[in-house]
Protein backbone atom coordinates (compact mmCIF):
# COMPACT_ATOMS: atom_id res chain seq x y z
CA UNK A 1 0.00 0.00 0.00
CA UNK A 2 1.18 3.40 -1.00
CA UNK A 3 0.84 5.81 1.44
CA UNK A 4 -1.06 9.29 1.29
CA UNK A 5 1.58 11.74 0.75
CA UNK A 6 1.69 14.24 3.95
CA UNK A 7 1.80 18.19 3.53
CA UNK A 8 2.42 20.48 6.16
CA UNK A 9 0.96 24.08 6.42
CA UNK A 10 3.29 26.29 7.67
CA UNK A 11 2.27 29.49 9.73
CA UNK A 12 4.08 31.42 6.65
CA UNK A 13 1.84 29.64 3.88
CA UNK A 14 -1.52 30.53 6.33
CA UNK A 15 0.20 34.38 6.48
CA UNK A 16 0.50 34.20 2.52
CA UNK A 17 -3.16 33.02 2.28
CA UNK A 18 -4.20 35.73 4.40
CA UNK A 19 -2.22 38.79 2.41
CA UNK A 20 -3.91 37.57 -1.05
CA UNK A 21 -7.61 37.62 1.02
CA UNK A 22 -6.22 41.10 2.17
CA UNK A 23 -5.05 42.26 -1.03
CA UNK A 24 -8.56 41.39 -3.24
CA UNK A 25 -10.22 42.36 -0.65
CA UNK A 26 -8.41 46.01 -0.59
CA UNK A 27 -8.95 46.39 -4.35
CA UNK A 28 -12.64 45.37 -4.31
CA UNK A 29 -12.65 48.32 -1.77
CA UNK A 30 -10.58 50.57 -4.29
CA UNK A 31 -13.02 49.54 -7.13
CA UNK A 32 -15.90 50.36 -5.68
CA UNK A 33 -15.05 53.28 -3.91
CA UNK A 34 -12.98 55.20 -7.21
CA UNK A 35 -16.19 54.22 -8.98
CA UNK A 36 -18.34 56.19 -6.37
CA UNK A 37 -15.93 59.19 -6.71
CA UNK A 38 -16.35 58.98 -10.00
CA UNK A 39 -20.16 59.59 -10.66
CA UNK A 40 -20.31 61.90 -7.99
CA UNK A 41 -17.30 63.85 -9.41
CA UNK A 42 -19.33 63.92 -12.50
CA UNK A 43 -22.20 65.41 -11.17
CA UNK A 44 -20.59 67.90 -9.13
CA UNK A 45 -19.24 68.64 -12.73
CA UNK A 46 -22.18 68.62 -14.35
CA UNK A 47 -24.52 70.41 -11.86
CA UNK A 48 -21.62 73.43 -11.30
CA UNK A 49 -21.06 74.23 -15.24
CA UNK A 50 -24.98 74.48 -15.81
CA UNK A 51 -24.93 76.74 -13.52
CA UNK A 52 -22.36 78.86 -14.87
CA UNK A 53 -23.63 78.71 -17.61
CA UNK A 54 -27.29 79.72 -16.49
CA UNK A 55 -25.26 82.71 -15.13
CA UNK A 56 -23.20 83.35 -17.81
CA UNK A 57 -26.87 83.52 -20.20
CA UNK A 58 -28.52 85.71 -18.15
CA UNK A 59 -26.18 88.41 -17.39
CA UNK A 60 -25.74 90.30 -19.81
CA UNK A 61 -29.68 91.28 -19.36
CA UNK A 62 -28.94 95.09 -19.62
CA UNK A 63 -28.11 94.96 -23.24
CA UNK A 64 -31.40 94.08 -24.24
CA UNK A 65 -32.60 96.94 -22.18
CA UNK A 66 -34.10 93.98 -19.21
CA UNK A 67 -33.38 94.58 -15.63
CA UNK A 68 -30.25 92.83 -14.24
CA UNK A 69 -31.32 89.66 -12.50
CA UNK A 70 -27.65 88.91 -11.28
CA UNK A 71 -26.57 91.21 -7.98
CA UNK A 72 -23.68 93.64 -8.25
CA UNK A 73 -21.79 92.17 -5.65
CA UNK A 74 -22.08 88.66 -7.25
CA UNK A 75 -19.26 86.29 -6.37
CA UNK A 76 -19.23 83.07 -8.57
CA UNK A 77 -15.66 81.60 -6.85
CA UNK A 78 -17.55 79.10 -4.55
CA UNK A 79 -18.95 77.38 -7.71
CA UNK A 80 -15.87 77.57 -9.45
CA UNK A 81 -14.27 75.84 -6.67
CA UNK A 82 -16.56 73.31 -7.29
CA UNK A 83 -16.04 72.73 -10.07
CA UNK A 84 -12.35 72.31 -9.91
CA UNK A 85 -12.68 70.01 -6.93
CA UNK A 86 -14.63 68.14 -8.84
CA UNK A 87 -12.21 68.15 -11.95
CA UNK A 88 -9.51 66.49 -9.62
CA UNK A 89 -11.59 63.71 -8.00
CA UNK A 90 -12.69 62.85 -11.17
CA UNK A 91 -8.80 62.79 -12.49
CA UNK A 92 -7.89 60.81 -9.25
CA UNK A 93 -11.08 58.59 -10.01
CA UNK A 94 -10.03 57.27 -13.11
CA UNK A 95 -5.96 57.08 -12.32
CA UNK A 96 -7.20 54.89 -9.56
CA UNK A 97 -9.55 52.96 -11.79
CA UNK A 98 -7.24 52.89 -14.82
CA UNK A 99 -4.38 51.13 -12.31
CA UNK A 100 -6.37 48.75 -10.57
CA UNK A 101 -8.57 47.39 -13.61
CA UNK A 102 -5.97 47.36 -16.62
CA UNK A 103 -3.88 44.04 -16.86
CA UNK A 104 -0.08 44.20 -16.34
CA UNK A 105 2.27 41.13 -16.58
CA UNK A 106 4.08 42.78 -13.84
CA UNK A 107 2.64 43.27 -10.41
CA UNK A 108 2.98 47.07 -9.09
CA UNK A 109 1.24 46.93 -5.26
CA UNK A 110 3.80 49.60 -4.14
CA UNK A 111 3.27 51.63 -7.31
CA UNK A 112 -1.00 51.68 -6.44
CA UNK A 113 -0.40 52.22 -2.85
CA UNK A 114 1.49 55.49 -3.98
CA UNK A 115 -0.94 56.39 -6.67
CA UNK A 116 -3.90 55.32 -4.16
CA UNK A 117 -2.64 57.37 -0.89
CA UNK A 118 -1.83 60.89 -3.43
CA UNK A 119 -4.96 60.79 -5.09
CA UNK A 120 -6.95 60.44 -2.33
CA UNK A 121 -5.14 63.44 -0.48
CA UNK A 122 -5.29 65.44 -3.30
CA UNK A 123 -9.11 64.78 -3.65
CA UNK A 124 -9.65 65.62 0.17
CA UNK A 125 -7.91 68.46 -0.09
CA UNK A 126 -9.85 70.10 -3.09
CA UNK A 127 -12.83 68.31 -1.67
CA UNK A 128 -12.36 70.22 1.85
CA UNK A 129 -11.59 73.37 0.39
CA UNK A 130 -14.34 73.34 -1.99
CA UNK A 131 -16.51 73.27 0.79
CA UNK A 132 -15.27 75.78 2.94
CA UNK A 133 -14.36 77.96 0.83
CA UNK A 134 -18.58 77.68 0.19
CA UNK A 135 -19.54 78.43 3.12
CA UNK A 136 -17.20 81.21 3.80
CA UNK A 137 -18.50 82.83 1.28
CA UNK A 138 -21.93 81.75 1.80
CA UNK A 139 -21.59 83.32 5.16
CA UNK A 140 -19.99 86.88 3.63
CA UNK A 141 -21.54 89.94 2.70
CA UNK A 142 -21.44 88.92 -1.02
CA UNK A 143 -24.18 86.86 -2.78
CA UNK A 144 -23.47 83.57 -4.32
CA UNK A 145 -24.59 81.10 -6.62
CA UNK A 146 -26.53 79.26 -3.72
CA UNK A 147 -27.53 82.19 -1.09
CA UNK A 148 -28.71 84.43 -4.42
CA UNK A 149 -30.45 81.45 -6.38
CA UNK A 150 -32.06 79.61 -3.32
CA UNK A 151 -33.40 83.45 -2.06
CA UNK A 152 -35.34 84.10 -5.30
CA UNK A 153 -36.28 80.55 -6.46
CA UNK A 154 -39.52 80.15 -5.11
CA UNK A 155 -40.67 83.18 -6.07
CA UNK A 156 -39.46 83.32 -9.83
CA UNK A 157 -40.46 79.76 -10.09
CA UNK A 158 -39.52 78.21 -13.56
CA UNK A 159 -38.77 81.35 -14.84
CA UNK A 160 -35.54 82.11 -17.23
CA UNK A 161 -32.96 81.89 -15.56
CA UNK A 162 -34.56 79.28 -13.34
CA UNK A 163 -33.22 79.91 -9.90
CA UNK A 164 -34.87 76.82 -8.55
CA UNK A 165 -33.00 74.46 -10.46
CA UNK A 166 -29.71 76.41 -9.80
CA UNK A 167 -30.59 76.65 -6.14
CA UNK A 168 -31.13 72.69 -6.22
CA UNK A 169 -27.99 72.22 -8.16
CA UNK A 170 -25.98 74.40 -6.17
CA UNK A 171 -27.08 72.38 -3.03
CA UNK A 172 -26.34 69.21 -4.21
CA UNK A 173 -23.12 69.74 -5.22
CA UNK A 174 -22.44 71.18 -1.56
CA UNK A 175 -23.83 68.19 0.05
CA UNK A 176 -22.28 65.75 -2.32
CA UNK A 177 -18.97 67.26 -1.89
CA UNK A 178 -18.78 66.61 2.02
CA UNK A 179 -19.08 62.93 0.90
CA UNK A 180 -16.38 63.18 -1.67
CA UNK A 181 -14.39 64.08 1.44
CA UNK A 182 -14.99 61.46 3.55
CA UNK A 183 -14.45 58.76 0.62
CA UNK A 184 -11.46 60.45 -0.26
CA UNK A 185 -9.94 60.39 3.63
CA UNK A 186 -10.75 56.50 3.43
CA UNK A 187 -9.19 56.14 0.11
CA UNK A 188 -5.86 57.88 1.41
CA UNK A 189 -6.38 55.83 4.44
CA UNK A 190 -6.63 52.52 2.33
CA UNK A 191 -2.98 53.45 0.49
CA UNK A 192 -1.54 53.82 3.80
CA UNK A 193 -2.91 50.41 4.84
CA UNK A 194 -1.55 49.04 1.64
CA UNK A 195 1.96 49.55 2.59
CA UNK A 196 1.08 48.57 5.82
CA UNK A 197 0.04 45.29 4.12
CA UNK A 198 3.13 45.21 1.83
CA UNK A 199 5.76 45.95 4.65
CA UNK A 200 4.17 43.10 6.88
CA UNK A 201 4.25 40.42 4.43
CA UNK A 202 7.98 41.35 3.57
CA UNK A 203 8.82 40.56 6.79
CA UNK A 204 7.19 37.55 6.97
CA UNK A 205 9.00 36.26 3.58
CA UNK A 206 12.27 37.50 4.64
CA UNK A 207 11.84 35.24 7.82
CA UNK A 208 11.02 32.20 6.21
CA UNK A 209 13.24 32.80 3.61
CA UNK A 210 15.80 32.73 6.67
CA UNK A 211 14.04 29.62 8.20
CA UNK A 212 14.16 27.60 4.88
CA UNK A 213 18.30 28.62 4.19
CA UNK A 214 18.77 27.06 7.83
CA UNK A 215 16.94 24.15 7.18
CA UNK A 216 18.58 23.34 4.26
CA UNK A 217 21.63 24.00 5.24
CA UNK A 218 20.66 21.50 8.62
CA UNK A 219 19.75 18.88 6.20
CA UNK A 220 22.91 19.02 4.07
CA UNK A 221 24.84 18.89 7.43
CA UNK A 222 23.37 15.66 8.25
CA UNK A 223 23.80 14.06 4.81
CA UNK A 224 27.74 14.83 5.34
Amino acid sequence: MFSRPRFSTTSADLLETDYLVRRSRQRQARIAISAFLLASAAAVIACSANSLMIYQDTNDFEKYYLPPVWPSNFDDRSTRAMLGAGTVVAIGSLAVLGSVLMPSPRSHVNLQNTLVSVTGMAGLIASLFSVAYGFVLNASQAETMMTWSCKWGDLLRGAKPNFQRVCTESRFSLYVMIAVAVLELAMAMMGALGFLTEKKMVAVRSTAEKRKSVSDEGVENSAC
